[in-house]
């Protein structure tokens, strides 16, 4: 005789698969920017904690490498996300172009001990920051 959970466990992942299957494309690109978003709030405060010498110089490399990698990966992941509308995945695609270019030139500004190109990176990565949060609201207001 079954148990109450075994005979549960098709139910709920038939509801998971379908869950997953229906969200919508706006869903999936709000998800993407939420990530891109976290990125580059990640590189904004890295980039500040070290113009505050609260972290060290390698963590502060280290941490930026990763975010360009994984900037990289969304970069791909929309580029085969052909249920989004091509406008707003282009869209997405430039804003992800923007961001590891203002942490490209972070890394950039740290290996010279630029402390004035770092600030001004930070302080353009925070403006793209804000617009992806926009372009979020905009996406997530369509539904």
């Amino acid at each position: 005789m079954k148990t109450l959970q075994q005979s549960a466990r098709p139910l709920i992942f038939t509801a998971l698969t379908l869950l997953t299957a229906c969200s919508s494309p706006s869903d999936k690109l709000t998800k993407e920017l939420k990530t891109i978003s976290s990125w580059a709030a990640t590189a904004s405060l890295v980039g500040e904690a070290l113009m505050k010498g609260s972290v060290p110089v390698a963590y502060a490399k280290r941490t930026l490498e990763t975010a360009e990698q994984k900037l990289q990966d969304e970069s791909k992941m929309l580029e085969k996300s052909s249920d989004i509308p091509n406008d707003e995945r282009t869209r997405a695609q430039v804003e992800i172009n923007r961001i590891q270019g203002l942490v490209g030139q972070m890394r950039t500004a740290i290996e010279g001990k630029d402390q004035a190109a770092l600030s001004q990176s930070i302080g353009q990565l925070m403006i793209e920051e804000r617009s992806i949060k926009s372009f979020i609201k905009n996406v997530s207001g369509q539904r």
